[in-house]
């Protein structure tokens, strides 16, 4: 495979090579009943993936590549970190195990490292943040999304009342998957965490009057209409989401 540009936390990646990344496995949605009656379908999560990573040490003297064994070995073992991978996308994982090999013939001075980085999360992110901000004056509006990656994405979406609302409805025309939220009033900060599938009105979570599902974006664009409000503000932040490196 071709050389590529890793870091692990602090520790720049000299002669990276990935030797493999599995695909991890769907674990099945789970029908999640709520105390009204309606039921919460739970999405589908990935399990935990491995990441095999080999690089390789040279050093111009014994001494010289101990020093880079041990500034590798502290990184390691400074727990969960991200994994960069062109310094643009990310992963978070941790060392789960590394081999520590000497090359022959050359003196004890190439050392071939092979890294197992465990990753809970298994989805690659985009290091960059794509923020919208939106003045919602019309309803319906709808509000143009893109999703760069190849997997669906969890936003962040946060909603400032510029008046008293009966009822918020959030949709993605795309996935038809739709959000609810009544009886906001002028100044009520509603802020819908999809990643954390949590839900906080006014800094304090508050699920009693929410409704449907927590929005996700689908690779490539989408379409967020906003209903029920025509004074109020429109944030959502998201990460590009892919399935592997």
């Amino acid at each position: 495979m071709d050389w590529i540009v890793f870091k692990f936390g602090n520790y720049i990646f000299k002669r990276p090579q990935v030797l493999s990344e599995n695909i991890p496995s769907r674990i099945q949605q789970t029908a999640i009943p709520r105390r009204d009656g309606t039921v919460i379908v739970s999405p589908i999560v990935l399990e935990s993936k491995i990441i095999q990573v080999q690089e390789i040490l040279v050093g111009d003297s014994i001494d010289n590549l101990d020093t880079q064994k041990k500034e590798l070995i502290l990184e390691l073992e400074n727990g969960e970190n991200k994994l960069w991978f062109r310094n643009s996308r990310y992963i978070n994982c941790v060392k789960q195990n590394a081999t520590f090999d000497y090359e022959r013939g050359t003196g004890g001075k190439v050392l071939r490292v092979t890294i197992d980085f465990l990753a809970v999360d298994p989805f690659v992110y985009d290091g960059t943040e794509t923020i919208i901000d939106q003045n919602i004056e019309t309803s319906p509006q709808d509000i143009i999304v893109f999703n760069n990656g190849d997997a669906q994405a969890k936003p962040y979406i946060k909603i400032v009342a510029g008046e008293d609302i009966e009822l918020l409805t959030i949709i993605n025309l795309v996935n038809s998957l739709t959000f609810t939220y009544s009886s906001l009033i002028d100044g009520d900060i509603l802020e819908v965490d999809t990643f954390k599938m949590d839900v906080l009105l006014n800094s304090l979570r508050n699920f009693s009057l929410f409704n449907g599902n927590f929005i996700k974006l689908n690779s490539g664009p989408n379409t967020i209409r906003v209903i029920g409000t025509t004074e109020s503000t429109f944030q959502i932040k998201f990460r590009g989401t892919y399935y592997s490196l």
